[in-house]
């Protein structure tokens, strides 16, 4: 079809042009992509080497990938780019599904999935894969008019069915592993938030295919995609009160770039009719970002006024345990210069006098010289005993070694 009977605009970097017909698709796609980013690289940059976070960055980069190659195919005039995009957009959807399971199966069970367990999602995804560049994906692209649109394959159904088996798995073990849990209420919390979280995440996801399937509303579609700014609401929420991705505090940071963007891109949206609906959209999210920022800054704020009170206690602690040293020592001088003085002389004078050196004895002082000298030496040596075990007893300070942690 001649591109000028359409008025086809030519796209600029792919997703600049006059085909995108309303600043809310670009509004849908470019604050989730650039949001999601910024918490990708806090991730990459803080914490690169956890299994977990891998598997997060993984999920972030794939989602920027899905968010910007739609986006391409609301700007592109060419059938060809339409047609490439579209097809590698339907295997991004099951990818997403399958590393979210793979998020909360390491963030449950704490280790990695089985061999078998990996073939098993391999063997999912594979289908999809081997059918990606034929027509059980694409079948044709539609030069009956000029709306840009391709027809789908019966690959798109097989693609629906194991996005909710992922579901429901991630559901099953969140549910199963939140009742297994009763005695561990910061693990119940952890579970839940993150669940929540994914499932709101890939519930978004999938709200613009099944708006546009039943409702054929454009705007329906692009509100779905808010999902992910909440998915980061809830992460960034449970890596600040619970350190869960080991990300230290970078969750705070993540919840201040993404109500920065949400607000500035309000900036670029003229229309009024759209104007309404994501200026709702964005003081709502502003509303749920900054109440999780809010409480956690101030348990972090009542967490350092108890450690506070604690460092108090111990410094008062250790100036009594100072005491307790400095008293144990006096006595061990007393001990050796007091107790064990006068026995070394009561033995020496024994042993002396045991000898003849002050002039021989009869038999029966001698017994009783020698008995002398043995119950000094055996006084001598319990006296060193007690001196050794009293020594290796010493009172230790006590340290507060979290107190120094970030």
């Amino acid at each position: 079809m001649d591109t000028s009977i359409c008025n086809w605009d030519t796209a600029k970097f792919l997703i600049f042009s006059g085909n995108v017909f309303n600043h809310l698709v670009y509004y849908s796609h470019l604050v989730p992509i650039l949001v999601s980013l910024a918490l990708g690289l806090l991730i990459f940059l803080k914490s690169r080497k956890l299994l977990i976070n891998k598997i997060l960055i993984s999920i972030v980069l794939s989602f920027s990938l899905w968010l910007f190659f739609d986006l391409i195919l609301w700007a592109t005039e060419k059938s060809y780019y339409t047609m490439f995009f579209w097809s590698v957009l339907i295997l991004l959807d099951p990818i997403i599904y399958a590393l979210g399971f793979y998020l909360i199966y390491i963030f449950i069970e704490k280790k990695d999935l089985s061999f078998f367990g990996k073939l098993v999602i391999s063997g999912l995804l594979l289908p999809m894969i081997i059918r990606l560049s034929t027509i059980f994906t694409l079948e044709f692209f539609d030069f009956t008019n000029c709306d840009r649109a391709v027809g789908e394959g019966s690959i798109i159904y097989y693609s629906i069915i194991i996005e909710f088996i992922f579901i429901s798995w991630i559901i099953i073990l969140s549910i199963l592993r939140y009742t297994q849990v009763k005695k561990d209420a910061a693990l119940r919390k952890q579970i839940l938030y993150i669940t929540i979280g994914i499932l709101l995440f890939l519930i978004g996801l999938e709200w613009g295919n099944i708006t546009q399937s039943f409702t054929q509303n454009w705007r329906l579609e692009q509100y779905g995609y808010f999902g992910m700014s909440i998915f980061i609401g809830f992460l960034a929420y449970s890596i600040v009160k619970f350190k869960t991705f080991n990300i230290k505090l970078i969750g705070a940071n993540v919840l201040i770039v993404a109500l920065w963007l949400l607000v500035a891109s309000l900036l670029f949206i003229s229309d009024t009719a759209t104007m309404r609906p994501v200026a709702g959209i964005t003081l709502v999210l502003v509303s749920i970002f900054s109440y999780f920022l809010v409480h956690s800054i101030r348990k972090q704020d009542q967490q350092r006024e108890e450690l506070m009170i604690l460092a108090k206690m111990f410094q008062a602690v250790n100036k009594q345990l100072d005491e307790l040293n400095r008293f144990k020592s006096e006595f061990l001088s007393f001990a050796s210069h007091q107790i064990k003085a006068p026995m070394a002389i009561i033995k020496g004078f024994s042993e002396l006098l045991y000898g003849g050196s002050f002039g021989q004895l009869p038999d029966s002082a001698k017994d009783a010289v020698l008995k002398i000298k043995q119950s000094t030496k055996n006084l001598i040596e319990l006296v060193n005993d007690f001196l050794v075990r009293i020594f290796q007893c010493k009172p230790k300070k006590m340290q507060l070694h979290f107190l120094t942690t970030d």
